[in-house]
């Protein structure tokens, strides 16, 4: 069962494909209202206050942002040893292997993040090389002594493995042509993904030991990043998951309190909204938990008036519904 990272977009409030200018944005706002300045003595403000600092540190450094989109972590990748001998232009004394966690898109419609749905996605990783069994090299078919160069050693100057005999110690090895010496290959895998109901867009959801093999023989995991529309047949979900929609009303099933029924996507049960005397025109119903992640459903309702109408039936139509008029703020909680 795939796991959801909690992780800095969702404390910036903002979506995974957010540009660097709207998650600006969004750290000022967060970073005034939670000030410590602003907040004296509220120790939830001031953790509040670190946690957005510390996206914000992440997610406005491209460098960092790259690496913590793929394994959820802004230094996972950082390796000192390999950056040493970098500096001091050695780049072979060891063979290359890929990141160990790898990332993929998926994208699916509103409707089936809404209800939840499984998927299948092809994934290409890394595996040992079946050939040379991960070691980059292939050893002869009779065993000829020791390295000449190395001196059955396997190491040069006691850190670089021999380029001779590939570390082996042994003479007559060769390089691995399948792999290249890498000592991996790429292997096509068909993941099943099951993606639950209501999930928010720019989610990222972790598959566990289906990354990348390292050189120690450990997988990685697989960070799958679920994307769907904003809108979709007269839905708008917002960045925070929270659902809207608007729907028009014949002023004849306003004058006599009907009941309508909406119906949300792929949910089989439409959500029922009364339109009593006491809701009105521009009137907001509000769903608890309907949107997605556990967030709230608005509905706006307006009356709608014929256009074939003659205007001084629409003028006195007009008057009628007057007294159903909201005021500014009003709303109400729906039934489901």
């Amino acid at each position: 069962m795939p796991q959801t990272v909690s992780d800095y977009y969702d404390i910036l409030g903002v979506g995974r494909d957010a540009s660097d200018e709207e998650i600006k944005k969004a750290y000022r706002k967060l970073a005034m209202q939670f000030h410590p300045d602003r907040n004296q003595g509220n120790e939830e403000a001031e953790a509040k206050f670190k946690q957005i600092s510390q996206a914000y540190e992440v997610l406005s450094n491209p460098e960092k942002r790259q690496n913590y989109d793929i394994s959820g972590d802004p230094t996972r990748f950082a390796d000192p040893i390999e950056e040493v001998f970098a500096n001091l232009g050695i780049s072979f004394f060891r063979r290359r292997h890929p990141p160990i966690d790898i990332r993929a898109n998926i994208v699916i419609s509103m409707a089936e993040a809404y209800s939840g749905t499984t998927k299948n996605l092809s994934v290409d990783r890394a595996v040992f090389c079946k050939s040379c069994s991960g070691k980059g090299i292939v050893a002869p078919t009779e065993d000829k002594g020791p390295c000449q160069v190395c001196h059955g050693t396997g190491t040069r100057h006691r850190l670089i493995p021999c380029g001779s005999c590939g570390g082996s110690g042994r003479a007559g090895t060769a390089p691995c042509r399948v792999c290249s010496a890498n000592g991996f290959t790429v292997e096509r895998k068909r993941v099943s993904i099951t993606i639950p109901p209501k999930l928010r867009r720019g989610a990222m959801l972790k598959i566990d030991s289906m990354g990348n093999v390292d050189s120690r023989g450990r997988n990685g995991n697989l960070f799958v990043v679920v994307q769907y529309p904003s809108t979709e047949s007269g839905f708008l979900v917002r960045p925070d998951g929270t659902m809207e929609c608007a729907v028009q009303v014949p002023w004849e099933e306003v004058l006599l309190d009907e009941t309508i029924e909406i119906n949300v996507l792929s949910c089989q049960d439409p959500l029922k909204i009364s339109l009593c005397g006491t809701k009105g025109n521009g009137y907001v119903e509000t769903f608890k938990g309907m949107g997605m992640e556990g967030r709230d459903l608005r509905v706006k309702v307006s009356f709608l008036l014929r256009e074939n109408m003659k205007k001084k039936d629409r003028e006195a139509i007009a008057r009628i519904l007057e007294k159903y008029a909201v005021p500014e703020g009003q709303s109400g909680e729906g039934t489901t």
